[in-house]
């Protein structure tokens, strides 16, 4: 029961609220939601989160491992206490990146196409842009877009790239904040890249998106014009929140340092 829950822990189901990008896609983008549509979300989102998604979360804890030892709290997650191996975890991952690619080849058509995206990104992202300023940053706020992008696929609707590129700028500013947030945490020596950025670019990386969303609402206006709101308001909820508010600030914790 205890590796049981171990395992469980590799899924990381907190993270799991990022599908929400793939369910605005579809449901902003298609012309009627059916019980279908209902259907194909929900076996995307076994075959995206549970497995292909927890699958890249185990690679990307492997490639942590030595990092994730020196911080007070990652270090007691399973792989930093050998509660599972690094053999055991790479068959996980391996299995369960595979059982998502095959489900999403037979049950979708595009779709795996954006699957084989994702692990393209989390590769790249895993062993060589974490370790890179700024470009860890891209990378990890690329997958956002994609996800949204994937949405809209599913239902077969052509693309809106203003609209794709400002869910782009909300994961970045999100992305920036996150990294404000840890060099203000205990054990932010553990994540090699921290040092690199001094409180105020940290504040410049997250006002800047904030700006270019709006310049977007407003050259795309009237178009879609509640989701640039959303993601202004979400924005504005996630930044000043992780800042000043105790409840979401708590959320983050739990979300990024644990």
């Amino acid at each position: 029961m205890t590796n049981l829950k171990n395992y469980l822990g590799l899924i990381k189901f907190r993270y799991h609220v990022s599908f929400i990008a793939v369910i605005l896609g579809a449901l902003v983008f298609t012309d009627e939601i059916t019980l279908s549509l209902i259907q194909s979300l929900l076996v995307l989102y076994f075959s995206f989160n549970i497995l292909m998604y927890s699958g890249l979360y185990t690679m990307n804890d492997i490639a942590d491992i030595k990092s994730d030892k020196k911080h007070p709290l990652k270090s007691k997650r399973p792989l930093p206490t050998k509660k599972i191996s690094i053999k055991e975890a790479s068959i996980f991952s391996f299995s369960f990146v595979l059982l998502g690619l095959v489900i999403s080849y037979f049950y979708f058509d595009i779709i795996f196409y954006f699957f084989l995206a994702f692990i393209l990104l989390n590769v790249i992202y895993s062993f060589a842009a974490r370790n890179i300023p700024y470009a860890e940053l891209i990378f990890n706020s690329a997958t956002y877009p994609l996800r949204f992008a994937m949405g809209i696929a599913m239902v077969g609707s052509s693309m809106n790239y203003s609209l794709v590129a400002s869910v782009f700028l909300v994961a970045f500013g999100i992305s920036a904040m996150r990294r404000k947030f840890e060099k203000n945490a205990k054990g932010w020596q553990a994540r090699k890249t921290i040092k690199f950025y001094s409180k105020n670019e940290l504040n410049i990386l997250v006002v800047i998106p904030f700006i270019l969303i709006l310049l977007l609402f407003v050259l795309d206006y009237p178009n879609y014009w509640f989701m640039y709101l959303f993601a202004v308001i979400a924005y504005i909820l996630a930044t000043a929140g992780a800042a000043y508010s105790k409840g979401i600030n708590r959320y983050f914790k739990m979300l990024w340092l644990k």
